[in-house]
């Protein structure tokens, strides 16, 4: 819920870390750890102030809330996936992300990947759903990443209904 420029990742091995970045040279000679020995940049701007004054105005909770909600819609999806046959959820669901493919018992792997390429372009160009792809076990599947604070059910439900209804007529087209 915050521009991404504000991200972090967190670090096991401080070593390997400097390792990656610092860079001894002579006009940067120096007997401590710099801030440019922990990334490619030599400075940055304040971005932690976009995390905090978020915090400050809207405060823990509502993000709290906010992260939680998509996680119930995400499971929301999983469970409209699981009771559809036409449907194979391709991995477990654990929070925000749901990853799906349409299915075909007379389909082998190649077509299903195929099909499965061509939903989402369709999707995608359509415009009213914005599904991406991803390769679970070398095969391509949709991967829905729940984080729009105004996503809706009726939205996975549609989003259902649009996958069925491309894997129905692309199926023959691709089959024939």
């Amino acid at each position: 819920y915050l521009p991404y420029g504000i991200g972090c990742a967190l670090i096991k091995d401080k070593q390997a870390h400097l390792n990656s970045f610092s860079s001894e040279t002579a006009y940067m000679q120096h007997n401590q750890i710099w801030f440019s020995d922990l990334g490619i940049e030599l400075s940055r701007g304040f971005r932690a102030l976009k995390a905090w004054l978020c915090l400050k105005m809207y405060g823990l909770n509502h993000f709290t809330r906010l992260i939680e909600r998509d996680v119930e819609k995400a499971k929301y999806l999983e469970r409209l996936v699981k009771n559809n046959p036409k449907l194979k959820l391709m991995a477990p669901v654990f929070l925000n992300i749901v990853c799906f493919r349409y299915v075909d018992d007379h389909s082998n792997e190649e077509m299903l990947n195929k099909l499965t390429k061509r939903i989402i372009a369709s999707l995608q160009f359509e415009g009213k759903v914005f599904p991406s792809e991803t390769i679970i076990d070398g095969k391509s599947v949709i991967r829905v990443s729940v984080t729009n604070y105004r996503s809706k059910e009726e939205d996975f439900d549609l989003l259902v209904e649009k996958v069925v209804h491309l894997g129905d007529r692309l199926i023959q087209r691709l089959s024939g």
